[in-house]
């Protein structure tokens, strides 16, 4: 690659596979469904995702934050800042929520202030005393996932897919207990925690410090590239 000056071998890309059929028999998502049978929900196969040249770019930006970000560094890492590093790459947690719009200030679109969301909340948590957190979510949340029961994936305490007060209260959780209600900027939440991961051993979290700045210098590569490309730069 001219950008990043990292070649990709056939073992680097054998062992890519490797690694990510080891990584799906660890990831408590996937329900015990073996890396072929994800490969193949998605029209692949193990040899057609080794072909794909999205595949090698990754493989490639793997290469080169090895390169970048040794183990040896990410180990100082995580010694030097162990909860910030389990915050980023730690053990996740399966959450559902149920969400209610609300403003300080309401207006004509949302009506509802944060104190008449969290009172309207406080009267769903009650409801769990005879109703499913499930069945309360799909009757009172305002969010898309209330057909899925209010089911929101795994997180991360850091996380850009739901608000820090939401992630700092489910880490505070126990598996199947439900927060008080919680203000966002955008409204309230209830959060229930479905699943809790273990945490992991050392060598686990280095290597996921490694992915995870792997993944930032991809994208400020793919953001320095379009800067070029909108400046003009480029040749």
């Amino acid at each position: 690659c001219k950008q990043t000056g990292v070649e990709v071998t056939p073992g680097d890309l054998d062992r890519a596979l490797q690694k990510r059929a080891a990584d799906a028999a660890r990831d408590p998502s996937h329900g015990g469904v073996s890396f072929e049978n994800v490969l193949k929900a998605q029209g692949l196969t193990p040899q057609t995702l080794r072909e794909l040249r999205t595949f090698r770019g990754h493989v490639q930006m793997e290469k080169l934050a090895q390169q970048r970000f040794p183990l040896e560094a990410m180990t100082k890492e995580l010694h030097q800042d162990r909860q910030k590093a389990l915050e980023l790459v730690g053990p996740r947690r399966h959450l559902a929520f149920v969400f209610l719009n609300a403003l300080a200030e309401p207006n004509a679109v949302i009506k509802r202030s944060f104190e008449a969301a969290e009172q309207q909340l406080l009267a769903s948590r009650q409801r769990l005393d005879k109703k499913s957190f499930e069945q309360v979510a799909r009757t009172d949340s305002e969010h898309p996932n209330k057909q899925q029961g209010g089911d929101a994936g795994w997180h991360r305490q850091r996380s850009d897919q739901l608000p820090a007060p939401v992630l700092a209260a489910a880490f505070q959780l126990g598996v199947g207990e439900v927060s008080m209600p919680l203000r966002s900027d955008e409204g309230c939440f209830l959060v229930k925690v479905l699943a809790i991961e273990p945490e992991p051993a050392d060598a686990v979290l280095v290597a996921r410090l490694q992915e995870f700045h792997s993944l930032e210098l991809s994208q400020q590569l793919l953001k320095d590239a379009a800067i070029k490309i909108t400046t003009g730069t480029t040749k």
